[in-house]
């Protein structure tokens, strides 16, 4: 264990240790780049100082006399022209003048490069009232010099300065004078030493990257070795979860007690309840508790309950210790004692419901982990999802039962006296009120098939009345009589129908409902096909072993290809056929395939738009 220890600590002092010395030599790397780079430039300022004296003779400025007489000079208008050609060429250079000296301590200017129009132009004789002791020594004593950085009034400058000697006299005729601005010259030497900084700060990084990475790896591993108990847990937990969740026979009030339960067991708590609260009342729904502590339908107040707290919250909220919390001055905690508590608010449809709470008399150790969290998390979607499950259900016996006996008795108290009038029993009537009569008769008859067809879904959704009665059938007379009912509606389409059937087809099956599906099917191919059309139901050969497909291929308008997946969606109409045939409620094929799945079958369907479609329908043999 102590050589354990040990190690890590070695390896960041070594780390520590060379990320010192990188710093250190990077340091001295830096320094000695810039004093590098600082004497090359001094050097270069100096050559150009020397170079411009040296093609300025004493000659070129004999008769300057330093006072505004100049301007008018030959000789003035020339060095102008040439200190001003100096400094274009030299991009980095912002003055180039001649100075003189005349006694006293300040130089004057016999020319400078700048327009007589710029604030900055000096004319000739002007006192240079910023002389520097080393400008009058290089004056005074024939040295070229390098002088910088250093204030005047026009800025901050490092310059070069070379005498113009007169060789019959030795003395200095002019000092020539090249200002680079100051902040100009720092900017060339950084540029220089931002190569040893660069690599030393990309070395530092890459050495702390290490380390970083290297203690992030061994926490991850860490991380990794000691979650996995809690991993292994946390799917049990899901597991057991999932499993009462899908358990097919037990109720809903079964399957919440055994969550809390579950709960309890899990989360290490004594108490588990699922609650109800409306306005400021509190009623348990279901329970997992000891004995004679609460019970199913109690009621409290919801000021009294730490639900008070998850409502505020308005999400997850744990307590580990509830006597070291904020919320020691609870009203819960002063009348229960509870010293533990995990609970999540439950939404059904967006509306606070209640809660799912956990709580124990004892303080929680080690405490609530993520895992705790997340699984009261996942425990609580799962029971808000099963309530409004339960509501929903609750909605579809309520509409199967309004439409059963609002709707469908009024419906056949209709056809029924329809019919009888079309019989004439109530007296004869004329042409035209018969095709009245015909058309309310018609009408009525599709209201009904929507709704029988609307209490389907809601049978096959809810699992209620949707029963699959299997009986030895022979669906040959029910496909010839399909045919004959369908004669009228093909004629009206020029869709002819045709059969290619054996003699006998006995497979066991509901018989109402096989007939449903195959009328549904057959009807459609004849509305949708095209004039001239054939409609063709058949066997689909060779058999697969233990099956029997049915086809029915129609050529018609087809299904767009974008539209293929929803074909068996409730209410889904594809466009085409809703300008072909406006008709329809977009609910028999999502019926068709609920009673074929229903039968262990399986119905799918193959299309090409504007050539025509196929479905089939495979049972057991």
């Amino acid at each position: 264990m102590i050589e354990t220890r040990l190690k890590p600590k070695a390896k960041i002092d070594w780390i520590v240790l060379v990320v010192f010395l990188v710093a250190v030599l990077g340091s001295i790397s830096t320094v000695l780049v810039e004093k590098s780079a600082e004497n090359r430039e001094r050097n270069l300022l100096l050559t150009r100082a020397n170079i411009t004296a040296a093609a300025i003779g004493p000659d070129d400025m004999d008769e300057l006399t330093g006072t505004a007489d100049d301007l008018g000079t030959t000789q003035y208008q020339a060095l102008k022209a040439t200190v001003t050609h100096i400094k274009q060429i030299q991009k980095d250079v912002r003055f180039v003048y001649l100075m003189g000296y005349k006694g006293g301590d300040a130089l004057f200017f016999y020319v400078d490069s700048e327009d007589p129009s710029s604030e900055d132009y000096s004319a000739p004789g002007d006192v240079y009232n910023d002389t520097s002791a080393v400008q009058l020594d290089a004056f005074q004593n024939q040295k070229a010099i390098v002088e910088g950085p250093y204030q005047d009034e026009w800025g901050s400058w490092v310059s070069g300065f070379a005498p113009i000697l007169d060789p019959q006299t030795g003395k200095t005729a002019a000092l020539v004078g090249i200002d680079i601005a100051a902040d100009s010259w720092s900017g060339v030497i950084f540029l220089e030493m931002l190569v040893p900084i660069l690599i030393t700060l990309s070395l530092i990084s890459l050495l702390l990257l290490y380390d970083f990475f290297r203690r992030r790896t061994r926490r991850f591993i860490l991380q990794i070795e000691t979650s996995e108990a809690e991993a292994e847990e946390q799917g049990d937990r899901l597991r057991t979860l999932y499993n009462i969740g899908t358990k097919q026979r037990s109720s809903v009030p079964e399957q919440f007690r055994a969550a809390l339960k579950t709960g309890n067991d899990t989360l290490h708590t004594r108490l588990a309840l699922l609650n109800r609260i409306e306005g400021g009342s509190f009623t348990i729904l279901y329970a997992s508790v000891p004995p004679d502590t609460v019970h199913e339908g109690d009621q409290f107040a919801l000021a009294e309950t730490y639900c008070d707290l998850t409502v505020r919250e308005d999400a997850l909220l744990a307590i580990d210790t509830m006597s070291t919390s904020a919320f020691k001055q609870h009203a819960c905690y002063k009348k229960f004692g509870l010293e533990s508590y995990i609970g999540v608010p439950i939404k059904v449809s967006g509306q606070l419901f209640g809660t799912l709470t956990f709580f124990s008399p004892d303080p929680h150790r080690p405490g609530f982990s993520e895992s705790d969290k997340d699984f009261v998390r996942l425990m609580g979607a799962w029971v808000s999802a099963t309530l409004e499950r339960q509501e929903i259900d609750r909605m579809k016996s309520e509409f199967v039962s309004v439409a059963s006996h609002q709707l469908r008795t009024p419906l056949t108290g209709i056809k029924w006296f329809a019919e009888l009038m079309l019989k004439g029993k109530a007296g004869v009537l004329s042409a035209e009120q018969k095709d009245f009569l015909q058309q309310i008769f018609d009408s009525n008859e599709r209201m009904i098939k929507l709704v029988n067809d609307l209490l389907n879904v809601s049978r096959i959704e809810t699992g209620t009345k949707f029963v699959i009665t299997k009986t030895s059938t022979d669906l040959i007379p029910i496909l010839r009589s399909l045919t004959v009912e369908l004669v009228a509606l093909a004629a009206a389409h020029t869709v002819t129908l045709k059969l290619s059937l054996p003699e006998k087809l006995v497979l066991n099956v509901d018989e109402e409902k096989m007939r449903q599906v195959l009328q549904n099917l057959m009807s459609n191919a004849v509305k949708y096909s095209k004039a001239g059309g054939v409609v063709e139901v058949g066997l689909l050969e060779p058999k697969e072993a233990g099956f029997v497909t049915l086809f029915v291929k129609d050529s018609g308008l087809g299904v767009p290809e974008k539209q293929k997946p929803r074909m068996f969606e409730k209410f889904f109409r594809a466009d085409n056929v809703q300008t072909a045939e406006t008709e329809g409620t977009g609910l028999g094929l999502y019926i068709a395939k609920a009673i074929v799945e229903g039968h262990g079958g399986k119905l799918w369907f193959e299309s090409t738009e504007n050539v025509g479609t196929c479905f089939y329908i495979k049972l057991l043999g």
